[in-house]
C-alpha cells in the first residue's frame, strides 16, 4: 500500500495511432485498385492488429462493480480480509468507510472525528474490527469500524505519520513518518514497544512479512531497510533504488520483498534471508513509475498500479504481464486485495474509490 503522496501528476499518456494509406492512381472517374498481394499486407499487418491485439494487452476495460467519489485525490486505502469493508482517506476530510451488504450493495459511513489536520495512511486490522490511522498532527487514531468510535490515539510524535502496518495476529503496529524513526506498538495496550532509528530522512512506506517476523521500511534517502521484530538481528539495508521509496510488498512466504521507487519504472525483488537483489520486472509502460503492489495470496501473481492510472497483473514465473486495464486518471495511489484474492480495491488522484472483481485482471492465472 503507498502510504504518502509524493505530489500529483498530470502526465498524460501518449496514444500511437497507426494510419494506414491506400492510394490509387485516378484517370477521370476510373480507380486502380491495389494488388491482391498489397490488400493482403494491408489487412494481415494493420488491420488486423487493429481489431485483434496481443492477448498481453489492454483488450477491454472491465467496469468496477463499485465506484465512489470523494472531494479530493485519495491518500491511501485499504479492504479487509474478508472483502466486506473498504476505508480511504483523502487530504482533509472524514475518513471514509464502505461495508458490503449486499453482493452489489455498499453502506457508506463516516469517521469524522479525526484530526482537522488529516490523515495520510490508514489499514485495517486483520480481523477488520479496527481502522489504524496515522494523521498529519503526528498521531496514530485506532478506530472501532462497527461503532465509528475512537478507542485510542497513540503519540507518534509532532511529524506527520505517513505509513502504517498491522502484523499478521493483529497484536502490533508498525508506524513510520516524517521523523525518520520506525515504531513498534503493541495495539491491546496502547502502549510504544520498540523504536528503530536509521532511517536517513523521512519514511514513505512501510509492510509487515505475513510470518511476522520483519518490518520492512523505505523512505526518501532511497534505500529499503528489513528490521527484525525480535530485536535479534541489526537491520538489513537493501541498496538499488535511485529515488524516494514508493511501495513495498512481501510474498506470501515472507521470502522475497517487492519494492519500487519514483522515476525507476521497475519492479525490484529482493530475497529476505540473504539480502541480495533478485530478477526485476520493468514496467508497462517501460517510462511509467509504479506506485502501489501487493500479491495475489497463492504467490503467483503480483499486482501493481502506475503514475498511468493503469493496474496491472504480472506473472511471476514467466514475468510476463497478463492484464492491463486503466483504472484511474493519475496516479494509483493505493491498491489492496482481500485475503481470497477475488476483490480488488483502488484509489488514484482522480478522488475515486474503484471496487473491482479480479476475474477478469487475473484472467489465465
Amino acid at each position: 500500500m503507498l502510504g504518502r503522496s509524493i505530489g500529483s501528476s498530470s502526465l498524460e499518456e501518449n496514444d500511437d495511432s497507426g494510419i494506414s494509406r491506400l492510394s490509387g492512381k485516378q484517370n477521370g472517374f476510373r480507380v486502380r485498385l491495389p494488388s491482391p498481394f498489397l490488400l493482403a499486407i494491408v489487412v494481415v499487418f494493420v488491420v488486423l492488429p487493429l481489431v485483434w491485439p496481443d492477448s498481453g494487452d489492454e483488450t477491454s476495460n472491465p467496469n468496477p462493480i463499485a465506484a465512489f467519489e470523494l472531494t479530493a485525490d485519495v491518500k491511501s486505502l485499504d479492504i479487509s480480509q474478508d472483502g466486506r469493508k473498504v476505508a480511504a482517506t483523502c487530504r482533509d476530510s472524514p475518513i471514509d468507510v464502505w461495508m458490503r451488504e449486499q453482493p452489489l450493495l455498499w453502506k457508506r459511513t463516516l469517521l469524522p472525528e479525526h484530526p482537522q489536520t488529516g490523515s495520510r495512511c490508514l489499514a485495517f486490522s486483520p480481523d477488520g474490527e479496527t481502522l489504524a490511522v496515522g494523521n498529519v498532527d503526528g498521531t496514530v487514531s485506532l478506530w472501532d469500524v462497527n461503532s465509528g468510535k475512537t478507542e485510542a490515539s497513540l503519540d507518534a510524535g509532532s511529524d506527520m505519520v505517513s505509513s502504517l502496518a498491522f502484523s499478521p495476529d493483529g497484536t502490533l503496529l508498525a508506524t513510520a513518518g516524517a521523523d525518520s524513526r520506525v515504531l513498534l506498538w503493541d495495539v491491546a495496550r496502547h502502549r510504544l514497544r520498540t523504536s528503530w532509528e536509521g532511517q536517513h530522512g523521512p519514511a514513505t512506506a512501510l509492510a509487515f512479512s505475513p510470518d511476522g517476523r520483519h518490518v520492512a521500511s523505505g523512505g526518501e534517502d532511497r534505500n529499503v531497510r528489513l528490521w527484525a521484530v525480535d530485536g535479534q538481528h541489526p537491520p538489513v539495508t537493501f541498496r538499488g533504488h535511485t529515488d524516494i521509496t514508493l511501495a513495498l510488498a512481501f510474498s506470501p512466504d515472507s521470502r522475497m520483498l517487492a519494492t519500487s521507487s519514483l522515476g525507476d519504472y521497475r519492479v525490484r525483488f529482493w530475497d529476505v534471508e540473504t539480502g541480495k537483489s533478485r530478477e526485476n520486472l520493468t514496467a508497462i509502460p517501460d517510462t511509467a513509475t509504479v506506485t502501489c503492489l501487493t500479491f495475489t495470496p497463492d504467490g503467483y501473481m503480483l499486482i501493481s498500479g502506475n503514475e498511468h492510472g493503469k493496474i496491472t497483473s504480472w506473472n511471476l514465473a514467466t514475468h510476463r504481464h497478463k492484464a492491463l486495464l486503466t483504472a484511474h486518471q493519475g496516479w494509483v495511489k493505493s491498491l489492496a486485495l482481500s485475503a481470497d484474492g477475488k476483490t480488488l480495491a483502488t484509489g488514484g488522484n482522480d478522488g475515486f474509490v474503484k471496487i473491482w472483481n479480479t476475474a477478469d485482471l487475473l484472467k489465465g492465472h
